[in-house]
Protein backbone atom coordinates (compact mmCIF):
# COMPACT_ATOMS: atom_id res chain seq x y z
CA UNK A 1 0.00 0.00 0.00
CA UNK A 2 1.18 3.70 -0.39
CA UNK A 3 1.81 5.47 2.44
CA UNK A 4 -0.73 8.13 3.67
CA UNK A 5 2.25 11.07 3.20
CA UNK A 6 3.84 12.40 0.74
CA UNK A 7 5.94 9.53 -0.03
CA UNK A 8 3.84 8.96 -2.99
CA UNK A 9 4.60 11.79 -5.26
CA UNK A 10 2.61 10.69 -8.22
CA UNK A 11 -0.28 13.13 -7.58
CA UNK A 12 0.47 15.33 -10.73
CA UNK A 13 1.08 12.83 -13.34
CA UNK A 14 0.32 15.42 -15.93
CA UNK A 15 1.97 18.98 -15.80
CA UNK A 16 0.16 21.22 -14.38
CA UNK A 17 0.89 24.28 -16.82
CA UNK A 18 -0.40 24.04 -21.09
CA UNK A 19 2.08 22.06 -23.48
CA UNK A 20 4.23 25.08 -25.51
CA UNK A 21 4.74 25.10 -29.29
CA UNK A 22 8.52 23.59 -28.36
CA UNK A 23 7.19 20.86 -26.98
CA UNK A 24 5.47 19.46 -30.64
CA UNK A 25 8.56 18.60 -31.71
CA UNK A 26 8.08 15.54 -29.52
CA UNK A 27 5.99 13.91 -32.02
CA UNK A 28 6.51 16.02 -35.41
CA UNK A 29 8.46 13.27 -36.45
CA UNK A 30 6.50 10.69 -35.20
CA UNK A 31 2.94 9.37 -36.25
CA UNK A 32 0.24 11.01 -34.89
CA UNK A 33 -3.97 10.81 -35.41
CA UNK A 34 -3.90 14.44 -36.45
CA UNK A 35 -5.35 13.33 -39.79
CA UNK A 36 -8.37 10.77 -38.57
CA UNK A 37 -9.19 13.25 -35.82
CA UNK A 38 -10.73 15.36 -38.69
CA UNK A 39 -11.30 12.67 -40.80
CA UNK A 40 -13.49 10.67 -37.99
CA UNK A 41 -15.07 14.31 -37.51
CA UNK A 42 -16.17 14.38 -41.17
CA UNK A 43 -17.16 11.03 -40.91
CA UNK A 44 -19.25 11.26 -38.16
CA UNK A 45 -21.10 14.67 -39.65
CA UNK A 46 -22.20 12.92 -42.68
CA UNK A 47 -23.29 9.91 -41.21
CA UNK A 48 -25.52 11.90 -38.68
CA UNK A 49 -29.06 12.64 -39.61
CA UNK A 50 -28.67 10.29 -42.34
CA UNK A 51 -28.40 6.79 -41.37
CA UNK A 52 -30.25 5.37 -37.61
CA UNK A 53 -29.45 6.32 -34.46
CA UNK A 54 -27.36 3.50 -33.46
CA UNK A 55 -24.94 3.75 -36.61
CA UNK A 56 -24.42 7.27 -35.46
CA UNK A 57 -23.81 7.21 -32.44
CA UNK A 58 -21.08 4.48 -33.21
CA UNK A 59 -19.63 7.02 -35.26
CA UNK A 60 -19.85 10.18 -32.83
CA UNK A 61 -18.27 7.53 -30.30
CA UNK A 62 -15.32 6.96 -32.88
CA UNK A 63 -14.50 10.22 -33.33
CA UNK A 64 -14.58 11.05 -29.80
CA UNK A 65 -11.82 7.65 -29.52
CA UNK A 66 -9.39 8.86 -32.01
CA UNK A 67 -9.06 11.98 -30.25
CA UNK A 68 -8.72 10.18 -26.40
CA UNK A 69 -5.75 8.43 -28.62
CA UNK A 70 -4.11 10.98 -30.48
CA UNK A 71 -4.06 12.44 -26.66
CA UNK A 72 -2.18 9.29 -25.11
CA UNK A 73 -0.10 8.63 -28.04
CA UNK A 74 1.15 12.50 -27.78
CA UNK A 75 1.41 12.77 -24.24
CA UNK A 76 3.36 9.47 -24.01
CA UNK A 77 6.13 10.52 -26.39
CA UNK A 78 6.33 13.52 -24.58
CA UNK A 79 6.60 11.73 -21.41
CA UNK A 80 9.06 9.19 -22.93
CA UNK A 81 11.43 11.77 -23.87
CA UNK A 82 11.12 13.58 -20.60
CA UNK A 83 12.07 9.83 -19.08
CA UNK A 84 15.46 9.76 -21.30
CA UNK A 85 16.47 13.14 -20.57
CA UNK A 86 16.45 12.04 -16.55
CA UNK A 87 17.82 9.09 -17.49
CA UNK A 88 20.62 10.94 -18.78
CA UNK A 89 21.37 13.09 -15.86
CA UNK A 90 19.40 16.16 -16.76
CA UNK A 91 17.08 16.35 -14.03
CA UNK A 92 14.07 18.86 -14.53
CA UNK A 93 11.75 19.96 -11.33
CA UNK A 94 9.13 17.71 -13.11
CA UNK A 95 8.68 14.90 -13.81
CA UNK A 96 10.63 12.45 -11.79
CA UNK A 97 11.46 9.25 -13.17
CA UNK A 98 9.06 7.30 -10.90
CA UNK A 99 6.26 9.93 -12.11
CA UNK A 100 7.25 9.61 -15.92
CA UNK A 101 6.56 6.03 -15.61
CA UNK A 102 3.69 5.91 -13.42
CA UNK A 103 2.12 8.31 -16.13
CA UNK A 104 3.83 6.30 -19.36
CA UNK A 105 1.99 3.12 -18.16
CA UNK A 106 -1.68 4.67 -17.64
CA UNK A 107 -1.44 6.41 -21.45
CA UNK A 108 0.25 2.81 -22.59
CA UNK A 109 -2.24 0.30 -21.50
CA UNK A 110 -5.28 3.48 -22.03
CA UNK A 111 -3.86 3.58 -25.64
CA UNK A 112 -4.60 -0.29 -25.79
CA UNK A 113 -7.96 -0.29 -24.18
CA UNK A 114 -8.89 2.50 -26.33
CA UNK A 115 -7.93 1.12 -29.31
CA UNK A 116 -9.56 -2.13 -29.12
CA UNK A 117 -12.65 -0.67 -28.83
CA UNK A 118 -12.40 1.45 -32.01
CA UNK A 119 -11.40 -1.29 -33.66
CA UNK A 120 -14.43 -2.81 -32.51
CA UNK A 121 -16.66 -0.43 -33.36
CA UNK A 122 -15.04 -0.58 -36.85
CA UNK A 123 -15.65 -4.26 -37.27
CA UNK A 124 -19.05 -4.35 -36.26
CA UNK A 125 -19.82 -7.32 -34.74
CA UNK A 126 -23.50 -6.10 -34.18
CA UNK A 127 -24.24 -2.82 -35.70
CA UNK A 128 -21.87 -2.01 -39.32
CA UNK A 129 -20.74 1.49 -39.48
CA UNK A 130 -22.01 2.52 -42.75
CA UNK A 131 -19.90 2.37 -45.68
CA UNK A 132 -17.21 1.32 -43.68
CA UNK A 133 -15.41 -2.05 -45.19
CA UNK A 134 -14.30 -5.17 -43.84
CA UNK A 135 -11.79 -4.14 -41.17
CA UNK A 136 -9.12 -6.46 -40.21
CA UNK A 137 -7.67 -5.69 -35.99
CA UNK A 138 -4.27 -4.51 -36.50
CA UNK A 139 -2.30 -7.59 -34.54
CA UNK A 140 -0.28 -5.39 -32.19
CA UNK A 141 -3.15 -3.42 -30.18
CA UNK A 142 -5.24 -6.85 -30.56
CA UNK A 143 -2.70 -9.35 -28.89
CA UNK A 144 -1.88 -6.48 -26.51
CA UNK A 145 -5.26 -5.96 -25.19
CA UNK A 146 -6.57 -9.82 -25.15
CA UNK A 147 -2.72 -11.73 -24.37
CA UNK A 148 -0.92 -9.28 -22.35
CA UNK A 149 -3.77 -7.17 -20.02
CA UNK A 150 -7.35 -8.55 -20.09
CA UNK A 151 -6.94 -12.44 -20.53
CA UNK A 152 -3.00 -13.34 -19.41
CA UNK A 153 -1.65 -16.16 -19.66
CA UNK A 154 -0.49 -17.44 -16.02
CA UNK A 155 2.23 -19.51 -17.49
CA UNK A 156 3.99 -16.41 -19.36
CA UNK A 157 4.57 -14.91 -15.64
CA UNK A 158 2.69 -11.11 -17.37
CA UNK A 159 4.14 -8.61 -14.52
CA UNK A 160 2.64 -5.61 -13.36
CA UNK A 161 5.79 -4.42 -11.53
CA UNK A 162 7.95 -3.96 -14.52
CA UNK A 163 8.78 -1.70 -17.41
CA UNK A 164 10.64 -1.39 -20.25
CA UNK A 165 10.91 1.90 -22.81
CA UNK A 166 12.91 1.76 -26.05
CA UNK A 167 14.17 5.01 -27.24
CA UNK A 168 12.20 4.69 -30.81
CA UNK A 169 9.71 1.65 -30.25
CA UNK A 170 8.45 3.41 -27.07
CA UNK A 171 7.12 1.54 -24.08
CA UNK A 172 6.17 -2.10 -23.45
CA UNK A 173 3.39 -2.75 -21.79
CA UNK A 174 3.29 -5.62 -19.03
CA UNK A 175 6.82 -6.71 -19.69
CA UNK A 176 7.37 -10.43 -19.50
CA UNK A 177 9.71 -11.79 -16.39
CA UNK A 178 10.62 -15.46 -18.41
CA UNK A 179 13.76 -14.14 -19.97
CA UNK A 180 12.72 -14.00 -23.58
CA UNK A 181 14.73 -11.35 -24.97
CA UNK A 182 12.90 -8.36 -26.39
CA UNK A 183 11.65 -8.29 -29.86
CA UNK A 184 11.05 -5.32 -32.58
CA UNK A 185 8.51 -7.03 -34.23
CA UNK A 186 5.91 -5.08 -32.38
CA UNK A 187 4.73 -7.33 -29.82
CA UNK A 188 3.83 -4.55 -26.71
CA UNK A 189 5.49 -1.78 -27.98
CA UNK A 190 3.38 0.70 -28.30
CA UNK A 191 4.78 3.38 -30.98
CA UNK A 192 5.29 0.73 -33.22
CA UNK A 193 2.11 -0.82 -32.57
CA UNK A 194 0.70 2.83 -33.16
CA UNK A 195 2.08 3.08 -36.59
CA UNK A 196 -0.02 0.03 -37.08
CA UNK A 197 -3.19 0.97 -35.95
CA UNK A 198 -2.81 4.76 -37.55
CA UNK A 199 -2.45 3.04 -40.99
CA UNK A 200 -5.28 0.41 -40.55
CA UNK A 201 -8.20 2.91 -39.20
CA UNK A 202 -7.19 5.60 -41.29
CA UNK A 203 -7.64 3.25 -44.52
CA UNK A 204 -11.11 2.40 -43.43
CA UNK A 205 -11.97 5.38 -42.46
CA UNK A 206 -11.16 7.26 -45.44
CA UNK A 207 -12.79 4.82 -47.52
CA UNK A 208 -15.98 4.82 -45.81
CA UNK A 209 -15.93 8.96 -46.14
CA UNK A 210 -15.14 8.64 -49.88
CA UNK A 211 -18.10 6.36 -50.08
CA UNK A 212 -20.60 8.10 -48.78
CA UNK A 213 -19.61 11.30 -50.52
CA UNK A 214 -19.92 9.57 -53.69
CA UNK A 215 -23.28 8.38 -52.96
CA UNK A 216 -26.22 10.46 -54.71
Amino acid sequence: MYAADNSWHVRLPLHPESVGNSAEAAWSQRPTFDYIVLLTQRYYSAVAGNFPIPETELARELSVLVQQLDFLLKSTYLLCDRYWELEKGRPDTWPSIQQAMFAIDVYAVSFYYLGHRAQAILRGNSVRLPHVPKYKMTKGVTEVRNNILEHPDVDSFVSISGHSIHSVWGPQVRPNRDGRPWSPNGTSWMFVDARELIEQVQESVQAAYESIQRKP
